[in-house]
């Protein structure tokens, strides 16, 4: 697997957030980091995934918990 950092250039917005709250820009982040990013619960997070409004790829050799989103 790449765990490459992604060009800041391609998610500008994501990394103005990023910025604005004192967080680096990572290649892969869990639940728990997204939910710590928009500011919400981590099963809020998992709602938005079942619902299609966060795209998740998940982990080879990982259970069902860690997702690269």
């Amino acid at each position: 697997m790449n765990n490459r950092l992604p060009d800041a250039n391609h998610f500008p917005r994501l990394e103005a957030l990023l910025a604005q709250k004192g967080l680096s820009l990572l290649g892969i982040y869990t639940n728990h980091d997204a939910a710590r990013i928009f500011g919400v619960s981590a099963r809020t997070i998992q709602d938005w995934c079942r619902d299609g409004k966060l795209q998740v790829r998940d982990l080879p050799g990982r259970g069902d918990f860690y997702r690269r989103i």
